[in-house]
């Protein structure tokens, strides 16, 4: 076995007048351990020294011309937090994508790299990151697939997230395809998140306020079950891995796991309304960059718009009249309500086409919280069912239109045509009913003054009862009464 350096273990006892008597006597910074050790320079076991001597020590070795970006040899080393990462499930996707423009994972850790590594110690591990970012160590290195951004976000330190930040880091980077990106790293449930659930939520605002776009492609899953997906679809595909909290009813829940399953809802909430946000705004300033003959109050978009964007003109001759029409065409499209985009089947609003959902759930959400006052004025300006917009109607609308004009509807009767027809037949029901009496009165009569033996003999021939008159009748003529 080859003897360790005598730096290392001067740093490794955390020794800051050792280390400066070394580095006084000519102490070499460039010699690394073996590969069995990882290849550690004496900057990386600095960078992971625990306590107030750790910043002390990282900055001697800076003074004495260490390379802030020299690497280790372990490049084959995964990061503990991604060998539990179970594979994507095979209903999720099974189409093969390549990520776009993502880095190679054959590097070795950097000092920077170390540091963001750290899970503990938060404070310190600060100090070290600034410290290395005011020598330029490199913030775009990466290694196991991560960034020294996403390093940070996986270990829960939001110290070292907000001076990386400060400092420029890009929370775009690509990322491998395990990883995605920062935002990926902030909604995989494999990281840590700090002590509490709702921390994501708060480092999603601070991601989206350095500039992190949220409709980046991400590449959801692996090998042959990739998918181009955004970073909302990587968060839910990472969630539904939780087969305890995912697919649980809520009230079989203990306390704990109610309040993990309410802080994953509340981010997966505010990532699709930031990707909705991001794609209108995306959607609209490619509309004011294009030159449409239509006027821009129909050109309203309420969302992701079920027919295509792309703008494109036609012209149109018929009956020597010109017209001409726009057709627009989509690259994007994702649920109105919760932002996904692969992994589930998208149908438009059944009332104005120019949105798209995942559910009923989704739809009936959306159109409580805001797509009810959308799709009324949408349909108030006739937009039709189709993606095609005309500046004039046609000849067979116009010729259906006169039609329908044509056609009268049927007058409603007056009030003292009603009154006087409700007077008629009540003057004929009583003049019916005086009849009837006076025959019955008759029939009782000649009934009575006839004797028992005619009764009788007559009985045969006679009704039992007095004869029955007609009751009114609204078709039939009364004039002969």
């Amino acid at each position: 076995m080859v003897p360790m350096p005598v730096l290392f273990l001067a740093i490794k006892a955390a020794d800051t007048q050792a280390v400066q008597l070394l580095l006084e006597s000519g102490a070499r910074t460039d010699i690394c351990l073996s590969s069995e050790l990882n290849g550690l320079y004496p900057l990386h076991v600095a960078a992971g020294l625990p306590g107030d001597e750790g910043p002390r020590i990282t900055e001697l070795l800076l003074h004495a011309v260490a390379d802030p970006d020299v690497q280790a040899q372990d490049a084959h080393v995964l990061l503990e937090l991604d060998k539990n990462t179970p594979d994507p499930q095979a209903g999720f996707g099974n189409k093969s994508a390549k990520g776009p423009g993502s880095a190679s994972l054959d590097m070795g850790r950097t000092p920077l790299l170390v540091v963001c590594q750290r899970d503990h110690d938060y404070k310190n591990a600060r100090d070290v990151v600034c410290v290395l970012l005011s020598h330029k160590a490199s913030t775009n290195l990466l290694w196991s697939g991560h960034s020294p951004l996403s390093l940070a976000i996986a270990s829960g330190n939001h110290l070292a997230v907000d001076v990386l930040l400060a400092w420029g880091a890009d929370p775009n980077l690509p990322l491998s395809c395990r990883v995605g990106s920062a935002l990926c790293a902030n909604a995989n449930i494999a990281y840590n998140s700090g002590t509490q659930p709702r921390n994501r939520i708060l480092l999603l605002e601070k991601l989206m306020k350095a500039g992190a776009n949220i409709l980046m492609p991400i590449l959801v899953g692996e090998g042959r079950k990739c998918v181009m997906g955004t970073a909302v679809d990587y968060a839910y595909h990472s969630f539904t891995q939780d087969w305890r909290i995912a697919h649980t009813p809520y009230h079989a829940l203990n306390p704990r796991e109610r309040e993990t399953l309410n802080a994953r809802r509340q981010l997966l909430s505010a990532m699709g309304e930031l990707l909705r946000k991001a794609a209108s705004r995306n959607q609209q300033s490619g509309l004011e960059g294009e030159q449409s003959l239509v006027s821009s109050e129909t050109n309203m978009y309420t969302g992701a718009r079920a027919a295509e964007e792309n703008a494109s003109t036609v012209s149109i001759s018929e009956d020597g009249k010109e017209g001409k029409r726009s057709i627009r065409k989509q690259a994007f499209k994702y649920c109105y309500q919760c932002g996904r985009s692969v992994g589930v089947v998208l149908v438009a609003c059944s009332r104005c086409h120019e949105v798209l959902y995942c559910s009923k759930t989704c739809k009936m959400k959306a159109w409580n919280d805001r797509h009810k006052e959308e799709c009324v004025r949408v349909q108030d300006q006739d937009h039709s069912d189709t993606n095609v917009i005309e500046e004039r109607p046609t000849q067979r609308e116009s010729t259906a239109n006169n039609k329908r004009a044509s056609v009268k509807s049927p007058e409603q009767p007056s009030l003292i045509t009603k009154m006087k027809a409700h007077m008629k037949q009540k003057m004929i029901t009583e003049k019916l009913k005086e009849r009837r009496k006076v025959l019955t009165q008759k029939w009782t009569e000649k009934r009575h003054a006839s004797g028992d033996q005619s009764k009788s003999r007559r009985s045969k021939d006679q009704p039992k009862h007095p004869p029955q008159t007609q009751l009114y009748d609204p078709k039939q003529n009364y004039s002969y009464i």
